[in-house]
């Protein structure tokens, strides 16, 4: 039995090789598991993909300059201000309820409420470059900056890899599904080759699903931070709080620099820190061509005085063009 048990993850190996690196280059199994008796091994395997380069050469990769905008508004901003953090949200409680969905209808296979369980294990935070046609998106500020009454926060990540995360551009439409339907192709090629396969196929691809969208989407730009909750090992950052509809709702907190203190733990230095506790520096505030201007003098007594590390400039965005205010 321990011979043909060797067989069996002598096979998974492979499976790295044959099916999830033709699509993702970098891609590797982070760990796999088999059931087997004293008479019968499994001819399926549970299995995790890591995280690390996950999309390293791919489509899905973010190679940009690590400064970013999120679209919010002005009491959103006082909030996040105020707190010291920035959420990542459970993708269950997102408004688009296609999330996880749209990608996995491809592959044939029903697991939709597991899906929607692990929407709750699975969190969330979105974002898009920071470049001239985001700034002047009108689709943005209308959707997600309050109709032009909120603003945009322009920031960076202190480290840009992150422990157990992916960051990562979203695709959107049936067009960019060619890497999902390619996974499923080899997957059964596989199958038939070796006979044996993975569990639960569109669980075992849920970190790739939600970087995929609806077409409808598509001026969002989306770039996502996204975290999943692997064998019940639950981000440190993760925060609960009492939810009228759900009971109990969770979101993980990213600190910003200067207003809140990250991981603490005295055996890591500060890159370790800073690799498994993301840290949002914020470089400006792009108030909108809407906005109330008596909350200007908020941003500066209230608001941006308190940052002890790091100066934050507020702009505003008059019709287009961007000017600064202090």
């Amino acid at each position: 039995m321990t011979n043909q048990l060797n067989k069996v993850f002598d096979k998974i190996n492979l499976y790295d090789k044959e099916v999830l690196k033709k699509v993702f280059p970098e891609a590797y199994l982070s760990s796999s598991e088999v059931w087997s008796s004293d008479k019968k091994v499994s001819d399926s395997f549970n299995g995790q993909i890591s995280t690390v380069n996950l999309f390293n050469g791919t489509q899905y990769e973010y190679v940009g300059k690590n400064k970013f905008l999120h679209f919010t508004s002005i009491d959103s901003l006082f909030k996040i201000l105020e707190s010291g953090f920035i959420r990542m949200t459970e993708i269950y409680s997102l408004e688009d309820k296609s999330e996880l969905h749209f990608a996995s209808q491809i592959l044939g296979e029903n697991y939709e409420n597991e899906i929607n369980l692990e929407g709750e294990n699975t969190y969330s935070f979105s974002a898009c470059e920071s470049n001239t046609d985001n700034l002047r998106s009108d689709y943005m500020w209308r959707e997600y900056g309050d109709n032009f009454k909120g603003c945009t926060i322009e920031f960076s990540f202190s480290k840009t890899d992150f422990h157990k995360m992916n960051l990562g551009k979203i695709q959107y439409g049936d067009e960019k599904l060619e890497p999902i339907i390619n996974l499923k192709k080899y997957s059964e090629e596989f199958w038939n080759n070796h006979c044996i396969k993975v569990n639960k196929f569109p669980l075992f691809l849920l970190k790739i699903l939600a970087f995929h969208k609806e077409s409808r989407f598509s001026n969002e730009n989306e770039l996502r931070l996204l975290f999943h909750n692997d064998n019940g090992q639950n981000h440190p950052n993760v925060m609960y709080i009492s939810c009228q509809k759900r009971g109990i709702k969770s979101f993980i907190k990213l600190p910003l620099k200067g207003r809140n203190e990250i991981l603490e733990n005295p055996n890591f230095d500060m890159d370790t820190k800073l690799y498994h506790s993301p840290q949002v520096e914020i470089n400006r505030i792009i108030l909108g061509s809407n906005v109330v201007l008596e909350n200007l003098q908020k941003f500066n007594s209230k608001v941006m005085g308190d940052f002890t590390t790091s100066k934050v400039e507020v702009w505003f965005n008059k019709n287009g063009e961007l000017v600064k205010l202090f």
